[in-house]
């Protein structure tokens, strides 16, 4: 009888299921600051006055610096010698996963409001998904 119903309940649920499961394993990929929360943190670094020395959320997850060792030839053959490399990729990722926080949070909300309408429209309309 209820047919239609549970086969749209299913999908949109399967569709928050994977929403969800995909947001958790990014955050599983960080180890050093929080995904679920990046968004909203870069935001209220940026309407807080900048410190000097502070170290900011996009900084923790993506750092543009890093120690390295650099080789190259000298008068007694190859030398080593720590240096600081920039990690141009880094840069551009830390804006990448700022838009990719932006439409998670954006599918999560659809797909809860989806799956919240659908369970309405069972409740409160007399007739919906009814054969």
């Amino acid at each position: 009888k209820h047919l239609l119903f549970f086969s749209i309940m299913l999908t949109k649920s399967c569709y928050l299921l994977f929403s969800v499961i995909l947001f958790w394993l990014t955050e599983k990929m960080f180890h050093i600051g929080s995904f679920l929360s990046y968004g909203v943190d870069w935001a209220a670094e940026e309407s807080e006055p900048s410190e000097d020395y502070k170290t900011l959320i996009q900084d923790k997850l993506f750092p543009k610096m890093a120690s390295c060792e650099i080789k190259r030839w000298g008068a007694t053959g190859i030398e080593e010698e720590q240096g600081m490399c920039v990690l141009a990729a880094n840069v551009i990722n830390q804006y990448l996963f700022l838009i990719y926080w932006g439409g998670m949070v954006v599918t999560v909300i659809v797909n809860v409001l989806s799956v919240l309408i659908a369970l309405s429209n069972l409740c409160f309309i007399q007739g919906a998904y009814r054969n």
